[in-house]
């Protein structure tokens, strides 16, 4: 929980200094880019996380990514603030709270979205289009399979969920049972 305050502290820091919305997605990008290759790359994300790696040779590898993802001087320097103040492991929580400023500004919230199996692409945008409509934004969906729900959806944005699954009906129908 700390981190996550401490991330969002920094993500603004960031955020604010930055003039133009043209700027912000820059950043933006080129903070994804980095974030990408930590995800895909488990070596890299190990420097990134562990506290026993030392800060010289986290500083020569983010010098290396830098170099290799052609980042900015402004990125680069951010970087070796987060591992100069021992906090490069909260990076990927940076990425989220920066990416969550900039959708706030153009008006756009994340939507995930659980199915049990593949919907038909006009499903899926009826499914974006009553979340727009429910909550006044332009919704970019992150579909996920997960059979458990047995049918239907669960969409979960921010810390609001909507479960339209059949598990979630009979979760429900249970609970009531149970007071009976």
């Amino acid at each position: 929980m700390k981190d996550m305050v401490v991330s969002k502290r920094y993500a603004i820091a960031i955020y604010n200094s930055l003039k133009s919305l043209e700027d912000k997605k820059n950043v933006m990008d080129e903070l994804r880019k980095l974030k990408n290759l930590i995800d895909t790359n488990p070596d890299l994300e190990k420097v990134i996380k562990s506290p026993i790696i030392k800060k010289a040779d986290k500083l020569s590898a983010i010098n290396a990514v830098a170099e290799v993802l052609k980042l900015s001087s402004e990125i680069k320097s951010f970087l070796i603030l987060l591992i100069n103040k021992n906090r490069l492991n909260i990076f990927p929580s940076v990425y989220e709270s920066f990416v969550q400023f900039y959708n706030d500004e153009i008006g756009v919230v994340e939507a995930s979205v659980v199915i049990a199996e593949e919907l038909k692409e006009d499903t899926l945008k009826k499914i974006e289009f009553k979340l727009a409509e429910i909550t006044k934004k332009k919704v970019l969906l992150k579909v996920i399979k997960d059979k458990s729900i047995i049918a239907g959806f669960t969409a979960k944005i921010k810390s609001n969920l909507y479960d339209a699954s059949i598990k979630g009906q009979l979760d429900r129908l249970t609970d009531k049972l149970m007071e009976i």
